[in-house]
């Protein structure tokens, strides 16, 4: 049984031109592969908005662009790519949660009710 590849492979020729900079070439690379760039930020247990998942679209692109040079063709293109996408969010959302513990002001309790930490500091 032949396994289904869902991205047919992208022309070896225009890839090496991508790879040295062949700005024509790489946009194909993009236009070829967009489905699947666009699909990495938009899976659901990501909850992304539709703000950051184009903003992080975006910066796979750009990821794309300044490590295809290190691709050596050992596996599919579609991996290295999935692999950058995957990368990226998981970045996004280590930056999210990091954004939420800087913006949840800290809280101690006391005999009247809670203080915000600035509270306390300044007593």
């Amino acid at each position: 049984m032949s396994e289904r590849v869902p991205y047919p492979a992208f022309d070896s020729v225009l890839l090496s031109a991508a790879k040295q900079g062949d700005t024509d070439a790489l946009e194909r690379l993009l236009k070829h592969y967009d489905p699947l760039i666009r699909f990495i930020p938009s899976w659901p247990k990501w909850n992304f908005s539709p703000t950051v998942q184009e903003d992080l679209c975006q910066s796979i692109r750009m990821q794309i662009q300044k490590s295809l040079h290190a691709f050596n063709g050992e596996s599919p293109l579609e991996f290295f790519i999935k692999s950058i996408g995957v990368h990226r969010c998981i970045d996004e959302v280590r930056c999210q949660i990091k954004l939420r513990k800087l913006m949840t002001p800290l809280i101690h309790g006391n005999e009247e009710g809670m203080e915000y930490q600035s509270e306390v500091m300044m007593k």
